[in-house]
């Protein structure tokens, strides 16, 4: 059975008397059972009946009072007062400390009430206004009295011959009446909230009205974050939880750039005696003592939100992040270039984050609901400044330095200051320097078509930069990705596991976040994936096949930067396009990266010549250990509170050359202007 009312009988407490009393509703009490109000006839009753709990989990209404031998069309009343009976339901045996969220609904069958209370409630988004008879909880409705007597006014202010609206008029006061005397004192605690800053939990539902604009703080970032609330629901106590009320709440998303409506739920749970609104975790805006302020902020972050929420966006950051892993989420600190990218943040990252904001929250993912907008051109203009502050906090994205998914705070994304100056000052050869830039850009502007006999087989481009280790093969690469303005996605052997299967797992992972965000892929150290297949191995044979397939269908830029050339396979040797190998230093360029050094350790060029460092030039030092002695011995020179001087550096370059004593690793190496 289902609870729609349930034969009907009407009370003779009603009479004549009744009709002649057409603006005074009379509330009955218990001992009064069952009492029709029928100031207008028929089209106006209320009816009152008690739910049962039918023994098969569904439920049954019996009138309060039962009346032999009458009955009545349920369509004569246009509201039902609906009360659970306590006695008769186990759901109500625990006698919950708020009755009051079990206690009356409020059905209603009066389609001219129904028809101003879409108006009115249009706000509270999950009725089911097609429903017969719409059913609602005391509660909801009274939250709206302020609207609906408000809404009355402007009928009355506008009314001419139109018989609907007078109808209209009519169910609504009414239902005004009725209420104002049914609920007095509920009502007289509405109204007193108004002017307060303290409420109890019993009265959040006066608080929490459909419609209104809420502040809370983003869990991760701590900053306020605005909301729309769209339903409240009561939840009585569970085995591990408090009473508390569920707000679904919406906010404003970004697919593509397109603004979508989304929605999540926030729990409040019980609390003792009266709290500070602005204490609850989450609460309305307008308690805010600076709410303009915090809305023009809030709509400027919002602008920002969308702005990076168009497919994806290569930006610098510099600030706290948050990253998933096992043990949750934990704070890194963060200053590279990212990866704006939702989609694929969904997609790829192992901790999809489940929610946005603190707050104790129910079960509910963020989803997108509905766009917000007809057309997907909508522009920052075009959109409403109450949907734009509703933007999250955090972004979504890929850490390039840091190779791991993160939430981002939209505050401290930046636009990338590029450096294409800095593939200038590479130490390489001229024509070796002109040859890489030629075949990238050319690439990149596809300029020249020279694909496969297979379709989509052969037209990446693939470069080897050999050479021992630290003699600038990565700064190439990083240097000409500042010439092209590309993300460099830079992996190491560590990323792409051990196995055949966790290699060619890493590199469709790899290649189609490169080819999605046309990033120049570099392998740092690939000599251990690319080595010359041998009949007894088995595990390097299988490597090599995989990583023969996965060069053969990328269509991006991969370089590999390798120290052992000759012992590549020659399978994948056949697949290079270009290998690039970088000599030993000359004494001319160790004293220009010396000085480069130094020159970025805040010493100018008379200082540099005044500390006659002719000897240390002649050290064979490569470019990382010119770079890494310099840096330390700053650091020691401004731990003693010092300039740095040349015994410093003559301090620290000693320890090395203890440590590298019969090595020679001579390398060829940058100057630092782009570090």
């Amino acid at each position: 059975m289902n609870n729609d009312i349930i034969p009907e009988a009407n009370s003779a407490a009603g009479g004549d008397e009744g009709q002649t009393r057409r603006n005074q509703p009379q509330v009955p009490t218990d001992s009064q059972g069952i009492q029709d109000i029928t100031p207008f006839g028929r089209r106006l009753n209320v009816r009152r009946v008690m739910s049962m709990w039918g023994g098969d989990e569904d439920y049954a209404t019996t009138d309060d009072l039962q009346v032999e031998q009458q009955t009545y069309d349920s369509t004569q009343y246009a509201f039902t007062i609906v009360r659970p009976n306590p006695n008769a339901s186990p759901i109500y045996s625990n006698h919950s400390r708020y009755s009051f969220w079990t206690d009356r609904r409020i059905h209603v069958r009066s389609e001219y009430f129904m028809k101003a209370a879409k108006v009115v409630m249009q706000a509270q988004k999950n009725i089911a206004w097609d429903a017969y008879p719409v059913k609602f909880k005391y509660w909801q409705l009274l939250a709206f009295m302020p609207d609906f007597k408000e809404y009355t006014s402007s009928l009355r202010m506008s009314l001419d011959d139109d018989t609907e609206t007078a109808e209209i008029i009519l169910h609504l006061e009414f239902f005004i009446d009725f209420m104002e005397l049914e609920y007095h004192d509920h009502l007289r605690d509405l109204r007193s909230l108004k002017n307060e800053t303290r409420v109890s939990f019993r009265l959040l539902w006066g608080i929490f009205i459909p419609g209104t604009l809420l502040v809370a703080r983003c869990r991760s970032t701590g900053e306020p974050i605005a909301l729309r609330l769209v339903h409240v629901e009561t939840k009585d106590a569970e085995t591990d939880k408090r009473p508390r009320y569920s707000l679904l709440c919406e906010y404003t998303d970004f697919n593509a750039g397109v603004p979508m409506l989304a929605q999540l739920e926030w729990d409040i749970s019980e609390f003792e005696g009266d709290m500070l609104l602005a204490e609850l975790p989450i609460w309305p805006m307008h308690v805010e003592l600076h709410a303009d302020q915090l809305r023009d902020t809030l709509i400027e972050r919002g602008r920002r939100y969308r702005e990076f929420s168009k497919v994806w966006c290569h930006k610098q950051y510099s600030g706290i992040a948050w990253r998933q892993d096992e043990s949750g989420e934990r704070r890194i600190m963060v200053n590279s270039r990212i990866v704006i990218d939702k989609a694929m943040y969904d997609t790829y990252s192992p901790q999809p984050a489940p929610y946005l904001y603190s707050g104790h929250m129910a079960p509910l993912s963020p989803k997108i609901i509905r766009k917000l907008y007809q057309h997907e051109s909508t522009t920052d203009a075009e959109i409403l400044p109450d949907d734009m502050m509703l933007a999250p906090a955090l972004l979504h994205g890929f850490g390039l330095a840091d190779r791991a998914w993160m939430k981002l705070n939209v505050n401290h994304v930046e636009d990338i200051t590029w450096n294409p100056e800095s593939f200038d000052y590479l130490e390489v050869d001229h024509g070796k320097k002109e040859l890489v830039r030629a075949l990238i850009q050319s690439h990149i502007l596809r300029t020249v078509t020279f694909d496969d006999i297979v379709a989509g087989k052969g037209i990446g481009l693939i470069l080897n930069l050999h050479g021992p280790p630290g003699v600038g093969k990565t700064l190439t690469a990083e240097a000409m990705c500042e010439v092209v303005r590309r993300p460099l996605y830079m992996v190491g052997a560590g990323d792409l596991g051990g196995t055949a299967h966790e290699l060619d797992k890493a590199l469709n992972v790899i290649f189609a976040l490169a080819t999605e965000w046309q990033a120049i892929v570099l392998i740092d150290e690939a000599d251990v994936f690319l080595e010359k297949r041998a009949m007894d191995d088995l595990t390097r044979n299988a490597m090599v096949a995989v990583f023969l397939r996965q060069l053969e269908y990328f269509p991006g830029i991969l370089i590999l930067t390798t120290n052992r050339l000759a012992s590549f396979d020659d399978a994948i040797k056949s697949r290079i396009h270009v290998s690039l190998t970088f000599e030993n230093l000359s004494a001319g360029t160790r004293e220009r990266l010396w000085r480069a050094f130094l020159r970025k350790a805040s010493l100018s060029d008379n200082q540099i010549n005044a500390m006659n460092l002719d000897r240390l030039f002649r050290l064979p030092f490569n470019g990382r250990e010119i770079k890494n002695i310099v840096k330390t011995a700053s650091t020691f020179a401004s731990h003693c509170g010092r300039m740095l001087m040349v015994e410093d550096i003559l301090r620290v370059a000693e320890a090395n050359t203890d440590v590298n004593s019969g090595s020679s690793q001579s390398e060829c190496y940058c100057t630092p202007t782009m570090l």
